[in-house]
């Protein structure tokens, strides 16, 4: 086994995204089809970059599942143009009962081995960063990984506002 500094290369760890869940919960109840009207619609640039989230993570053969509360009926039919994804309609309103209903759902599907739980707008998670969020896990060298931001990136780069309330 090549080392380097003590740990298996990349390349070494079995990766297979079908053993991996990706668990979103969903909100979008003013969200709608089309070209964004204005950039107040929070839910319209919100919910799209969801879609986006989703459209990556069935492209990579992930188990993608959503826990939707009550969004727009044009958002839900949007997420049916998705077959492998797997629609949860959340029983309370309350986020932290769609996540264990996420997590429910998610560890009930044949043959998945780990859940991720990110949320819907943070595209890159699911596009590009999921294998090294994984590499711990599939090395034995940690049951639970949680990612940490970059702090001056993030702070660089969002608007005062948010990275305060961040």
């Amino acid at each position: 086994m090549a080392e380097t500094e003590g740990k298996r290369l990349d390349s070494e760890f079995k990766f297979r995204p079908e053993s991996i869940a990706v668990v979103e919960s969903t909100l979008y109840p003013n969200w709608y089809p089309g070209a964004i009207a204005s950039i107040g619609d929070t839910d319209k640039v919100r919910g799209d970059l969801c879609l986006q989230s989703i459209a990556e993570g069935v492209q990579k053969g992930y188990h993608m599942i959503v826990a939707d509360a009550d969004s727009s009926a044009s958002f839900r039919e949007e997420l049916g143009r998705f077959p492998a994804l797997t629609f949860v309609r959340r029983q309370e309103q309350a986020r932290g009962a769609g996540r264990r209903q996420g997590f429910q759902v998610a560890s009930a599907i044949p043959g998945v081995e780990s859940i991720i739980r990110t949320e819907p707008e943070k595209v890159l998670i699911v596009k590009e960063l999921i294998p090294k969020i994984m590499q711990p896990l599939l090395e034995g060298e940690a049951d639970i990984v949680v990612p940490k931001r970059n702090l001056d990136l993030h702070q660089s780069t969002y608007p005062a506002y948010q990275w305060q309330s961040e």
